[in-house]
């Protein structure tokens, strides 16, 4: 879609989290607004707007080396409710993070894995952004896993984009090869007796 595109392709960091946690990585995103992103994924809403209720937003979050960092990002007007489909490594550990603009105060319930997370937004500066976190115990995952969202106390809010993290595998040690057996002496090295030969 064209606001996703020139939110990206001005900023150049609309399509990764800001906020970051060592060892995990993105396995899944759902960027809203991005009509392919959203189609892949099933996204829909109770009440979906007209194409006036996008908006491309750009602010300032603090990255992981302590900088705040400038963030394009284009998004959709939810009033009520929002449902998506994303993909994950079932039984392990998830970290969902999502990206929000909101005009006023908002109490948000985020439900995966049939579990519910609530969420208070605080009213987004002009230059801001609401990145929040939550994370979802392993036994809750599946492979293809359902994400919805929804306002508790009726406030709309601008939702741009959904980011699914895992851990990354432990890669094994190359260096820790299995010991090799010590090697066993010959015969006649004082180790092990020689066989007495017979007497011609």
């Amino acid at each position: 879609m064209m606001i996703a595109e020139l939110a990206e392709k001005d900023a150049r960091t609309g399509h990764l989290p800001m906020t970051k946690f060592k060892g995990w990585k993105v396995v899944d995103q759902v960027d809203v607004a991005d009509l392919h992103s959203e189609d892949a994924h099933d996204y829909r809403q109770t009440a979906r707007g007209s194409i006036q209720d996008n908006i491309v937003h750009r602010g300032t979050l603090d990255g992981s080396d302590g900088l705040q960092k400038q963030v394009a990002d284009g998004g959709r007007l939810v009033e009520d409710e929002e449902e998506m489909l994303f993909w994950a490594k079932r039984g392990r550990d998830l970290k969902v993070i999502a990206r929000f603009t909101v005009g006023l105060e908002v109490d948000l319930q985020l439900e995966v894995g049939g579990r519910a997370f609530p969420i208070k937004l605080e009213r987004t500066s002009s230059t801001g952004w609401n990145e929040i976190t939550v994370q979802v115990p392993g036994s809750r995952v599946k492979g293809i896993n359902s994400l919805k969202v929804k306002t508790i106390n009726g406030a709309p809010f601008h939702a741009y984009h959904y980011f699914f993290l895992q851990q990354r595998p432990m890669k094994k040690n190359s260096k820790s090869r299995r010991k090799k057996a010590p090697k066993r002496p010959l015969v006649g090295e004082g180790l092990v007796p020689s066989r007495a030969q017979p007497n011609n």
